[in-house]
């Protein structure tokens, strides 16, 4: 909860000694239209502007803020001098001097100064309503109540020198040597508060961030928590508080990432930058890199990356430089976009068998004994036909149908030649982008792998809309609970991307059935496992193992009566 501050003693004079002022001044109008017969244009005009500053300072925090500074600026003292000039008119001299003959000089000195202090009173409510109730109401900075207090002490200071030198005729040469000596030492001692003060104040003035923004301030990135006139604390990833001092802060390149111009986007756009080995032909490179962005699910909820870019921008001893650029709504979750676009890239790059420069192309980098452990998942010459159509990006169509059939988990417990006689029989297809490559409640009975490409997982509802539940790219596949039960389609599979695929058909499958009596129940396990993976049911360990083997029983039964 914002601190409120103190009502200080200054401020309540200030508004006593306004209300005082019109409040006497309105008394004089009724004794001065009592008193006369007519009124003249003139006085008409200048009773009509005091009772309109009278009803405006009463009802003041009704109007808008941008109409209160015109009011307290304008309106206010122009009705404050008139209210005087008709006090000094009516009361003083009209009635206590012509119908009484009385010479009060106590009563025209109170005039005369009320004339000096009338700017003073203006500004000390103006500072009041403005600056420290907004602050309560809107938490937008914090001022210490020193600076307030010594804001509005100054403010009267002035207006009591120019009465005692102007009304009582006082000579202030001493005290003006002396003060300006003690500000000179009072500011050389308090010189770093009044820079942070100052650069609070152009802070405050500019506005280039306020509470909640994401922001990042030379090195340091985070959310702001709130802007005083000396400092500015930010809350950091690391849940940490951060205190910047405003001249530091006046001084630093500012990145707002809260302020995102919605004719570019909706969020904020991210650059990273990747480097392959030059030997590689860029723009297959550039599809590879496209595909990737395309499968990727954005952390922050919308369905696709709205900014999609690539580009090749250098050639240095790093090799041929990439340039990525996508887009984030939510600076807080930055990092995690980042994470799935470079996760889904070197998904992508490792099944096409390109890796990123690690380092300048000359530095010898010994390789970890533990990269042995994923050999299975790594791409070798011998997994690559150099027999192309041009089609496809050439990276992933020249990879051999036994190296994409490896990854499918049904044919992992089939041996080599069992594999080399589903890879010779099974067909590529090439789809255009947009194009079905099934649609929800087929009944074709096919395995598809994706070669090349990214594809839409779509659900057609009841109600006629259409859902996407899910984005698949190269290595992954669909279609296996229609291959092996015959089930019908359960969703469309639509391209995203120019798309190349495997597809296998029920007529291999039934020959391996029948010569290997084992496939059968080690498939029907792949596809219970796989079914619960898809599902959203979340099962502990005993439970998940218990439910994947009445599942796979079921279909088992389903596998046998489909193929005989």
């Amino acid at each position: 909860m914002p601190n409120t501050p103190n009502i200080n003693l200054l401020f309540g004079a200030s508004k006593f000694f306004l209300l005082c002022i019109f409040i006497f001044s309105t008394l004089c109008i009724i004794y001065d239209i009592y008193t006369t017969n007519s009124v003249s244009i003139l006085n008409g005009v200048t009773y009509f502007l005091v009772v309109l500053g009278f009803f405006l300072l009463c009802r003041l925090r009704r109007f808008r803020r941008v109409y209160r500074f015109g009011i307290l600026l304008i309106v206010i003292p122009v009705s404050g001098y008139l209210s005087l000039n008709l006090i000094k008119r009516v009361f003083l001299d009209d009635l206590l001097i012509a119908n009484y003959g009385f010479d009060i000089n106590l009563i025209s000195l109170a005039i005369h100064t009320s004339y000096y202090y009338l700017p003073t009173f203006i500004i000390t409510l103006l500072i009041k309503i403005e600056i420290l109730d907004y602050e309560v109401d809107y938490n937008i900075r914090k001022i210490p109540n020193i600076v307030i207090i010594l804001s509005q002490v100054l403010i009267f200071f002035v207006a009591t020198l120019f009465v005692l030198s102007n009304v009582f005729s006082v000579d202030l040469t001493g005290v003006l040597a002396t003060s300006g000596v003690l500000t000179v030492i009072i500011g050389l001692a308090i010189q770093p508060n009044l820079s942070n003060i100052f650069s609070g104040l152009f802070v405050n003035l500019e506005k280039p961030f306020i509470p909640d923004d994401w922001v990042t301030i030379d090195d340091i990135t985070g959310q702001i928590i709130d802007i005083s006139w000396r400092s500015t604390r930010i809350r950091t990833f690391l849940n940490t508080e951060v205190t910047i001092p405003n001249e530091i802060v006046s001084k630093s390149i500012i990145t707002n990432w809260h302020r995102p111009d919605q004719r570019y986007g909706e969020g904020y756009k991210i650059r990273i930058t990747l480097s392959f080995h030059p030997h590689h032909e860029p723009q297959f490179i550039s599809q590879l890199l496209y595909d990737s962005l395309k499968k990727v699910k954005p952390v922050d909820g919308r369905r696709s990356l709205n900014v999609q870019w690539v580009k090749l921008i250098d050639v240095d001893q790093y090799g041929m430089k990439f340039a990525v650029n996508f887009d984030c709504t939510d600076r807080e979750l930055k990092n995690s976009q980042e994470n799935e676009v470079l996760m889904e890239i070197h998904k992508t790059m490792r099944h096409a068998g390109v890796t990123l420069t690690a380092g300048r192309l000359t530095t010898q980098i010994k390789e970890d004994v533990g990269l042995g452990a994923l050999k299975f998942g790594s791409r070798t010459p011998d997994d690559f036909n150099p027999y192309i159509t041009g089609r496809a990006n050439p990276y992933n169509e020249s990879i051999k149908n036994q190296a994409l059939l490896q990854k499918v988990p049904i044919f992992n417990y089939l041996n080599a030649p069992d594999i080399q006689l589903i890879a010779e029989v099974c067909e590529r297809k090439m789809y255009e982008e947009k194009e079905y490559i099934v649609k929800q409640n087929d009944t074709d009975q096919s395995l598809f792998i994706i070669a090349d490409g990214v594809v839409s997982v779509q659900l057609n509802k009841d109600d006629g809309s259409c859902v996407e539940i899910d984005k698949l790219g190269v290595g992954d596949f669909f279609g296996e609970m229609s291959l092996m039960t015959g089930e019908p389609r359960v969703a469309d599979i639509v391209t995203l991307r120019p798309t190349l695929v495997l597809e296998i058909k029920k007529e291999i499958m039934e020959k391996l059935l029948t010569e290997n009596s084992t496939f059968s129940d080690k498939i029907s396990v792949i596809l219970a496992e796989r079914q619960i993976e898809l599902s959203d049911t979340r099962l502990s360990g005993e439970r998940k193992s218990a439910e994947i083997g009445k599942l796979s029983k079921i279909i088992k039964t389903a596998i046998m009566k489909f193929f005989h």
